[in-house]
């Protein structure tokens, strides 16, 4: 295209793309011979093809991190801002606070650009501690999820809190410890980590080196037994010795790496199943494969049988040709495995397989023949288990106690004999009358489960009727016992129950759960119980775990909850007052009765890792009179409440630490002023929208108010602190890309903006003088208000709907609106009445309802056109615009007080003028 003149190039371009798009074929190779032959007039086929393979080498080549134009100013802006001698150190904090708030979704991303320039290390000095660990917390969430992240925020807050009294490293360079671990916080996001003593290890040779490890542990520990009362010590040293010693933690971290695993081994069998074992003979080829680990190949058939029962089955049926199940598949899976398998799909056949196995394996001395000719029991019912989840006239089928126990004993009775009619041979025959219950034994069961739940009520049953009773509902009524848990279990019953409940009947209570309707996430129990009953033996006893599980269906909406709410739950529960990753339900901080040392430490991790939610807990309580808003002040420091500030923007949060340090407050104000402003609205909301001053001026308010002072003290303060803060010295501009044009669906709002400013003021939102509305706050509710003159019915809006009105309250576009924001009654009846009364004065519309005037004339589009002096808004035409003649009223010019630029109207071309 050299020497190609502009006008040239944008023929053919033009030209080039027309005729691209007429075409038959459309890629990028017909777009480039059609350019090709427009500006030489040939068709090189070798030249066009180097130029595509050229533009393909562009498109994938090597990637690097694109800056953004917006990014690189203002990182630019910053990086002056950093290196001004002249500004005071409170502008510079808040500015770099503004910058973590740019970033608050990828403050990864944000490292790496302060890195890139050399502003980190400045960076950090400038920003203050809830900030530093407010960032800390969401990168370790993004980096390691939240479990592991709970486990690993204390020693990571700790390390920033008292680097000044570690060792620095000889080895790892000059930077700041901070820096250095932000910056592995950083890089750890873009990894995968495997185990926490993993993590833990690699952070501390990130921070120090391999051969000062020993040393600096050793330090780190004597110094945090110091810290007795600080901020979960004890799971900073749990840490510390097992990043040492190398051991595996105990508890949360036990389960998390374990779940971890098993997640692994799901991924994995779902591979396999879309891969490998599509096929018959893929599997066969997989299950005869010798050169991988025969433990990773026994997890593998295990979960898959546990977890993808399903598709199990469909391979199992695939197999039938083949008459016979491979032994290298029943090695690898024992009779409780293959239950848990069939209880996903059927839990009664599941409970009564379950008690078959039971049975004759109870009565295997009476009947020889079960163990002669070298047969494995084991292997043998395991291999039965196979084949009747193989079999279509089983899972699939309503079947009987009978019918159940009667397919399962013709499969075993097949594996001994290859025969299938188990009562041809005396032997067989007896111990099928030995393990099938006679008619008048289920008549009797019938009736029992009839009365069970009650008889689970009665405080003098004897203990072995209540054990029977225990295991007759998990067995054959277990969805009667659910509702009993839910309903009408008292803890007294609950505890009693759990007494009888040994481990078989546990497994399946767990087997059970979930296979109920509407549990969201039945796997994630599932791995948990299972770990809990099979990994933690010796911590609880059996009962204990049951009492817990019970009291989990009567205490919680169990089956709503998320995995990380089932840990919590549990194991707090199990452990006893403290376990260093677990939670009680947030509304357990108001309970009367929890003791107070363990609230506190409950608080501390909210704080840390819910901040957000408690907040708005904190919020909901005091507004329902759920606790008093001083019992809150009692709980939380002034550093706790500027923790739950940061939660919501880091910048705001900073400037009214700054405000509290200039009114000198004392920690006791400072709680008091902090929890008042944070319980007041929605600041989240107003902070996404609102001045410095504005917020500024809020902030005092609520201390002059709590100081018993007037509002002349609010000026006066408010005044002092722009001053000594220098708030007006705003280095970094906020760019306010303004559109030079755009569409709207509402430009009829021109005929009413003569009563705008009477509005306004009416419902309250302008100053004295009504010439600006008095905040921003109110700029927003003008913005949906005008929405509801248009339309009359408030719903969420997209904010490209909303273009003409920020124009017209004069709201900059930098300011984000939300999608929906309700309003009062007053705002909503004032509305209705202008819109009548304006309707009312234009005498054609006497016969057209409020509805019509507004769909008519309303509801129209436009598009509106920054020029230099004005906006130009053209309003679509329609037929019935001829009536435009007879408005009494000028519309065609809208000046309001707070505009910068006035708005001409275009509207109807008989009036239309320029």
């Amino acid at each position: 295209m050299q020497g190609v003149t502009e006008a040239k190039r944008q023929s053919v371009l033009r030209k080039a793309v027309l005729l691209w798009i007429a075409g038959e074929e459309i890629n990028m190779d017909t777009l480039l011979r059609l350019i090709y032959q427009e500006v030489t007039g040939s068709s090189d086929t070798t030249t066009i093809e180097s130029l595509a393979e050229e533009l393909s080498r562009m498109e994938t080549g090597p990637q690097t991190i694109s800056r953004d134009e917006n990014e690189i100013t203002y990182i630019h802006r910053l990086q002056k801002i950093l290196s001004d001698p002249a500004l005071p150190e409170t502008v510079k904090q808040r500015r770099t606070a503004e910058f973590w708030d740019m970033y608050k979704e990828n403050s990864a991303e944000a490292i790496v650009l302060l890195q890139e320039q050399h502003l980190l290390s400045d960076a950090i000095r400038l920003t203050g501690q809830p900030i530093k660990e407010e960032i800390i917390r969401q990168l370790a969430i993004q980096a390691f999820g939240t479990a592991w992240a709970i486990d690993l925020l204390p020693l990571l807050v700790w390390l920033t809190m008292h680097e000044a009294e570690l060792p620095h490293s000889q080895v790892t360079g000059k930077e700041s410890l901070v820096v250095r671990l932000l910056l592995w916080l950083a890089a750890q996001t873009q990894n995968q980590a495997e185990t926490m003593v993993g993590i833990i290890h690699d952070l501390l040779v990130t921070l120090w080196s391999e051969s000062e490890l020993s040393s600096v542990i050793k330090m780190i520990s004597g110094k945090v037994a110091i810290y007795e009362e600080a901020y979960d010590m004890e799971a900073v040293f749990t840490l510390l010795q097992g990043a040492e010693n190398n051991e595996r933690r105990i508890r949360s971290s036990a389960f998390s790496e374990w779940r971890y695993r098993q997640e692994s081994l799901s991924n994995s069998v779902q591979t396999l199943f879309e891969e490998r074992w599509n096929t018959v003979e893929g599997f066969t080829a997989w299950l005869e494969d010798s050169s991988g680990p025969a433990d990773r190949k026994r997890e593998l058939l295990q979960t898959a049988v546990t977890e993808n029962t399903q598709e199990w089955m469909a391979l199992l049926r695939r197999m039938v040709q083949k008459k016979d199940i491979p032994d290298a598949i029943t090695d690898n899976l024992p009779v409780s495995v293959l239950c848990q398998g069939v209880a996903k799909v059927n839990f009664y056949q599941a409970s009564v397989l379950s008690q078959t196995i039971e049975r004759i394996e109870r009565h295997t001395d009476a009947f020889p023949f079960l163990v002669a000719n070298g047969i494995s029991l084991s292997l043998a019912l395991s291999k039965a288990l196979l084949f009747y989840m193989q079999d279509m006239e089983t899972l699939e089928r309503t079947l009987t106690e009978r019918e159940t126990i009667e397919k399962f004993l013709a499969f075993l009775y097949h594996i001994y004999t290859g025969q299938t009619n188990y009562r041809s041979e005396t032997g067989w025959k007896q111990l099928s009358e030995k393990i099938i219950p006679k008619p008048e034994q289920q008549e009797t069961t019938g009736l029992k489960g009839q009365e069970a739940t009650d008889i689970l009520s009665n405080k003098e049953l004897p203990t072995v009727v209540l054990q029977d009773t225990t295991q007759f509902l998990v067995e054959r009524q277990p969805e009667k016992l659910l509702a009993w848990l839910g309903n009408d279990a008292g803890s007294d019953e609950i505890r009693r129950m759990a007494g009888v409940t040994d481990r078989m009947l546990l497994e399946q209570w767990i087997t059970y759960l979930p296979t109920v309707t509407g549990f969201l996430y039945p796997d994630a129990f599932r791995r948990l119980a299972i770990w809990l009953l099979r990994f933690s033996s010796g911590r609880y006893p059996v009962s204990e775990l049951a009492a817990t599980l019970f009291a989990w269906i009567k205490e919680t909406d169990w089956k709503q909850q998320t995995p990380q709410q089932m840990e919590d739950y549990l194991f707090i529960r199990l452990y006893g007052g403290y376990n260093n990753s677990f939670l009680l339900p947030m509304d357990s901080l108001a309970e009367a009765d929890l003791p107070e040392a363990l609230r506190k430490r409950l608080l501390q991790k909210f704080l840390r890792f819910q901040p957000k939610e408690l907040l708005a807990y904190i919020h909901r309580s005091v507004s329902e009179n759920l606790l008093p808003l001083n019992r809150w002040v009692e709980w939380l420091d002034s550093d706790g409440w500027i923790y739950l500030a940061t939660s919501l923007s880091l910048s705001a949060a900073e400037l009214i630490r700054q405000v509290s340090e200039v009114l000198r407050l004392d920690e006791k104000k400072q709680r008091l002023a902090w929890s008042t402003y944070l319980t007041t609205g929605n600041k989240e909301e107003e902070w996404s929208y609102s001045t410095p001053e504005e917020n500024i001026r809020s902030f005092v308010q609520i201390v002059v108010s709590l100081q018993g002072q007037g509002e002349s003290e609010v000026e006066e303060t408010v005044q002092r602190i722009n001053v000594e803060l220098k708030i007006q010295e705003d280095m970094i501009p906020v760019k306010n890309d303004v559109p030079e044009s755009f569409l709207v669906e509402n430009a009829g709002l021109c005929l009413l903006a003569p009563w705008f400013v009477r509005l306004f003021n009416l419902l309250g939102y302008l100053d004295e003088e009504l010439k600006s509305f008095k905040n921003t706050d109110l700029k927003i509710r003008a913005v949906f208000l005008l929405q509801y003159v248009v339309y009359g019915e408030e719903r969420e809006y997209r904010e490209t709907e909303l273009g003409f009105n920020r124009l017209l309250v004069g709201l900059p576009w930098h300011v984000s609106l939300p999608k929906y924001l309700p309003l009062t009654d007053e705002e909503k009846q004032t509305v209705e009445s202008m819109v009548e009364g304006v309707k009312a004065n234009w005498p054609q519309l006497s016969g057209t309802s409020v509805k019509g005037f507004r769909q008519s004339f309303i509801a129209r589009s436009g598009t509106l056109e920054q020029q230099e002096e004005r906006w130009w808004l053209s309003v679509e035409k329609k037929t019935h615009d001829i009536l435009l003649e007879f408005v009494p009223w000028s519309f065609r010019q809208i000046r309001l007080p707070w505009l910068k630029k006035y708005i001409q109207v275009a509207w109807n071309e008989i009036q239309e003028f320029q």
